[in-house]
């Protein structure tokens, strides 16, 4: 093995080791009093990191024989849509802006007070909303979510802090 590859190898252990200890923090009481920009600003590293680290695991499996890509926490819908219920936020690799996630928006108990829904039913009338799942939108805006066929067959789903 040429030095360079070593180098590559040395670099994407201590890239995942960096990786694994951002997110445990993320996901720690210890990450609660950042202020929203900085949370955000973390968040936005985390998903830096988690592609330069498939990209370095890509370059060693091409120059190694016999080398499996170690395992990366990118997971397949299935197992996103798993964390998705357990309330975490989730985006992906093939997503083209790195602002976008999804995220489990819990039902509710609505009560009828202002348009559209007033002029659907009555005044005061109570609405059951059902849980379902929202993405947030580069532009910060948020809209409801269902899956592409891209997106429930792609296996780039990655748990955003």
């Amino acid at each position: 093995m040429e030095d360079y590859q070593k180098r590559v190898l040395i670099e994407e252990r201590e890239l995942d080791a960096r990786i694994a200890k951002l997110s445990l923090f993320l996901e720690s009481p210890t990450s609660l009093p950042l202020s929203a920009e900085d949370k955000t600003d973390l968040q936005s590293q985390y998903r830096a990191m988690m592609t330069y680290s498939h990209i370095l695991g890509t370059r060693i499996a091409k120059f190694t024989s016999g080398y499996k890509v170690p395992a990366k926490p990118l997971l397949t819908f299935g197992e996103a849509l798993v964390r998705i219920k357990e309330g975490a936020r989730l985006a992906r690799l093939g997503w083209n802006d790195k602002d976008m996630f999804v995220f489990l928006v819990q039902g509710s108990v609505f009560t009828v007070s202002r348009p559209p829904l007033l002029g659907i039913f009555a005044e005061g009338k109570v609405v059951n909303y059902r849980a379902h799942i929202d993405i947030h939108l580069p532009d910060g805006n948020i809209s409801t979510w269902a899956p592409s066929n891209s997106d429930a067959l792609a296996e780039d789903w990655y748990v955003v802090c």
